[in-house]
């Protein structure tokens, strides 16, 4: 099958990816059109990686450019950027495989857009993740073009419009993308999101790791001062976390039992109006809840110690 080859870079970063190299080229592949080069910011990859990638993506009508030298995601894709021949940009990650229309759907909407959002959705291996995805999956069609932040794991710009806005802030090691739609949405760009441009991903597959994750993004927010909702996610948890152990500690069992039952109850609330937004369209089951407390869990101390990490800097 001869695909068409569009005039556009897809950029991409990658450190010790050589487990998702050969179904990430695959969707590649399989898509309905090719970009006119593929370039990889590799950050001194210590597997396989870099031989993979050529295995799998030389000799297919497009230009492979492996870039080497170690860098944040930032770091990375800002250099992957500057080596792009062509206006128009496709950026996304290896942690993603590609729906068939993804590229050519970006492309499209780059006709008449300074920048574009595409979709991602969720997809499971076990019970975790199956837990994660019914929790924080939301289907593409319920998007609200406006308040939706793009991921740079489906995300498309002109060059032009990436410069004007000054780039990937090269101080944050996470959220270094939504730090650039926020900047994207308060300028004079025309924008879209592309409903038919999805990837799929797999969400985090332990409970330690969905901690890590979120702790993790939540302290770059904290950091840049973005997300102040999570605060939100703060009230959450100390209602559910500390009132009833305040009240477990010298109060009767009746009265401890209520509270228990009271943090229960509010918790399977919560999980159940995250579920009933996404597409799984059904109340909270026990693994949900576990899920959605760890993951706020991992949210709250992430944020809260990422500000008062950006207040020392600033103070000091």
């Amino acid at each position: 099958m001869n695909h068409p080859i569009l005039p556009i870079s897809l950029i991409v970063t990658c450190f010790n990816e050589v487990s998702n190299v050969a179904g990430w080229c695959k969707s590649l592949l399989d898509m309905d059109a090719f970009p006119s080069e593929v370039i990889v910011s590799d950050s001194d990859s210590t597997d396989n990686t870099v031989n993979e990638l050529r295995k799998h993506l030389e000799g297919h009508g497009f230009d492979l450019v492996i870039l080497g030298g170690r860098c944040s995601i930032s770091e990375g894709r800002n250099k992957a950027i500057a080596h792009a021949r062509f206006e128009r940009l496709a950026i996304t990650d290896f942690g993603v495989t590609f729906g068939r229309e993804w590229l050519s759907a970006l492309n499209e909407s780059l006709e008449d857009s300074d920048w574009v959002g595409g979709c991602y959705t969720m997809v499971w291996r076990n019970s975790v993740q199956r837990a994660y995805c019914r929790l924080f999956d939301v289907d593409s069609s319920r998007l609200d073009e406006q308040s939706f932040l793009p991921s740079s794991r489906s995300f498309a710009i002109t060059k032009s419009a990436f410069h004007s806005a000054g780039g990937y802030d090269t101080s944050l090691l996470l959220g270094e993308d939504t730090d650039l739609v926020l900047r994207l949405r308060t300028m004079p760009l025309r924008y879209r999101l592309e409903r038919k441009a999805v990837v799929f991903w797999l969400p985090r597959d332990s409970f330690g790791a969905i901690y890590l994750q979120n702790y993790r993004y939540a302290y770059w927010d904290g950091r840049a001062q973005q997300s102040p909702g999570r605060w939100l996610h703060l009230l959450f948890w100390l209602v559910v976390t500390l009132i009833p152990v305040v009240f477990l500690v010298g109060t009767p069992l009746l009265v401890s039992l209520n509270s228990f039952a009271g943090a229960v109850a509010l918790l399977y609330a919560k999980a159940s109006r995250n579920t009933l937004r996404g597409s799984s369209q059904s109340w909270a089951r026990p693994m949900d809840m576990l899920t959605y407390y760890i993951a706020t869990s991992g949210s709250v101390f992430g944020y809260v110690l990422g500000t008062l990490a950006r207040l020392l800097v600033k103070n000091a």
